[in-house]
């Protein structure tokens, strides 16, 4: 996002090894938003990369008068979308699922230019290794995204 050119960046993370994570990256403000210490600001622009009646609440309670909410994510199916608000306060929902061939393309550049890295955020186990995976994933002790290599 920073890329693109976004000055304030908010990441809601309820995962504590994750947020230690993004803290070293920098540029980001990182924060548990089931905790109190929720930021006091709006913003222009929330994505919603999780989708559950959960994050949808706090989209809603973040995106300014007259932003924009994407909503990405298909957790679950659970209320949480202040749609009173969204009418009174004009702000856009825009929902979107599908990845474009030139998407992929762009993450990869964005790699390879050294914008976004992906260091800290994959751990490799063994394939033996998967049903503890799962279990750390679900467990909250598991920061990264988990390869199980085969050999």
């Amino acid at each position: 996002m920073r890329h693109y050119g976004w000055q304030q960046i908010f990441i809601a993370e309820t995962n504590d090894l994750r947020r230690r994570t993004l803290e070293q990256l920098g540029g980001f403000t990182p924060y548990n938003p089931i905790s109190d210490n929720r930021p006091d600001a709006s913003a222009d622009l929330v994505l919603d990369a999780v989708g559950s009646g959960r994050t949808r609440a706090e989209s809603s309670r973040l995106v300014r008068p007259g932003g924009q909410i994407v909503h990405i994510g298909l957790q679950d199916n659970a209320p949480g979308l202040d749609t009173r608000r969204l009418t009174l306060q004009e702000i856009t929902l825009k929902g979107t699922y599908y990845y474009r061939r030139a998407d992929f393309a762009e993450a990869l550049a964005l790699l390879a230019d050294g914008h976004v890295s992906s260091q800290g955020w994959c751990e490799r186990r063994a394939l033996d290794d998967g049903p503890a995976a799962f279990i750390d994933i679900d467990k909250g002790r598991a920061a990264q995204k988990i390869i199980l290599q085969t050999r």
